[in-house]
């Protein structure tokens, strides 16, 4: 925990931990928090990611993708639960699949309160949710999993499994990060795989979920993770090797996502592709690349995007008619005219600046080619002049 966080956040100043807890779980991967609406008290849920798997990994694709290869350790997940001191991470036994529940009301003083085990296996994405009684719920998605898991908090000091379903072409649901935005009765993530995307889901009644639609393209291959933007939007960024870029869905009528655009780093070297970081703001999109000190910075042009929808939109799978909008919008507002869409990818965004190691490296697009190309700038006065003015450009395809 970090008290005053922003404040020591600035030029000069040093961070510091105000408190720290261990938990029982060996590893604690993705974290969120929410107010309880009976007590007004702080909590902390976490998913335990590769807690009892590690150095193994057995969450990863290979022989023991099962999706019955979860583990509870002691914890059944139906028996009271009481913290062990004498827990200890090096046996397999005290390792689980599930989250942690943590007390924040005394950021002074962080307590673990409880723990669950869920058939998803080593979990990832974890978010809070509250119902039309404003009761609270945690939706849970793993690696490589097909299930999804909603978690009843009630009471965070007694969680209790609400419903968990397994649905053949889920694999890692990663729900949204940063701002959340309000989309009653229901919750959007991520899909990763190998065909990925996103996938939607209706739960007014968190007893019996219900997808109410999905995408799985080739073309979101590995999305991982879930950013709102603009208002309206949902950006999921590529952790492909291979497809790194990111893929733009419309969320305005929430039940009924549009696939509006994508953006691939086609050029980029393997490995180099993963966009496993990502952010937007304003019409800029920020991606951080894996294993290269660069941050590309990318203008989206919004009113490219506005009603163009991409082919693979025909894939998505709604199983809802009536649309659901999101919290502030309706049938009028929603309306984007006539959609249309192109042979071919639609270049919705300029890849328009890099921060990089290198000073020498510019980008450009090259509309000829359909493709996102690199291309360096010389070192010569004359050969920057020509790279500038754009008279000079090398295409990749």
């Amino acid at each position: 925990m970090f008290k005053d966080f922003f404040n020591t956040t600035t030029v000069g100043s040093s961070i510091e931990a105000t408190a720290v807890v261990q938990s029982s779980s060996r590893s604690l991967l993705h974290f969120t928090t929410w107010e309880d609406p009976a007590t007004g008290k702080l909590y902390g849920i976490g998913s335990t990611g590769f807690s009892w798997t590690w150095p193994d990994k057995i969450c990863s694709l290979g022989p023991l993708m099962e999706e019955d290869h979860y583990n509870c350790g002691w914890a059944t997940g139906t028996e009271d639960w009481t913290l062990l001191e004498s827990v200890d991470n090096s046996k397999d036994e005290d390792h689980f699949d599930g989250v942690v529940i943590f007390d924040l009301s005394d950021l002074d003083d962080p307590k673990e309160v409880s723990r669950l085990c869920l058939k998803v296996k080593c979990p990832e994405g974890v978010s809070v949710f509250f119902d039309e009684s404003n009761q609270a719920y945690a939706t849970v998605g793993g690696v490589n999993s097909e299930y999804l898991a909603i978690v009843d908090l009630s009471d965070p000091e007694l969680p209790s499994i609400k419903s968990q379903v397994h649905k053949s072409h889920l694999n890692q649901l990663v729900p949204f990060y940063g701002i959340h935005p309000d989309t009653p009765g229901y919750e959007a993530f991520s899909n990763f795989g190998v065909t990925g995307g996103i996938s939607v889901w209706n739960v007014t009644n968190p007893a019996a979920p219900e997808e109410s639609a999905a995408l799985d393209e080739l073309e979101c291959s590995f999305a991982n993770r879930a950013i709102f933007w603009n208002e309206r939007y949902l950006l999921t960024p590529l952790a492909s090797p291979l497809i790194g870029g990111a893929c733009l869905f419309d969320l305005c009528e929430v039940n009924l996502p549009r696939f509006r655009s994508y953006v691939h780093f086609e050029t980029l070297n393997p490995d180099a592709r993963t966009t496993y970081g990502m952010n937007a703001y304003g019409n800029w999109a920020y991606f951080a690349l894996q294993h290269r000190d660069e941050l590309y910075t990318m203008e989206i042009d919004v009113d490219k995007i506005y009603n163009h929808i991409v082919d693979d939109n025909s894939d998505i799978e709604y199983h809802e008619s009536h649309p659901v909008y999101l919290q502030g919008y309706n049938a009028t507002t929603c309306a984007v005219g006539e959609e249309y869409s192109e042979a071919e990818r639609l270049n919705i965004m300029i890849l328009a600046a890099i921060v990089a190691s290198s000073a020498c490296c510019c980008c450009c697009l090259c509309m000829a080619c359909i493709c996102y190309c690199m291309c360096c700038k010389g070192n010569s006065d004359d050969e920057k002049q020509r790279a500038d003015a754009g008279n000079e450009m090398i295409c990749c395809v």
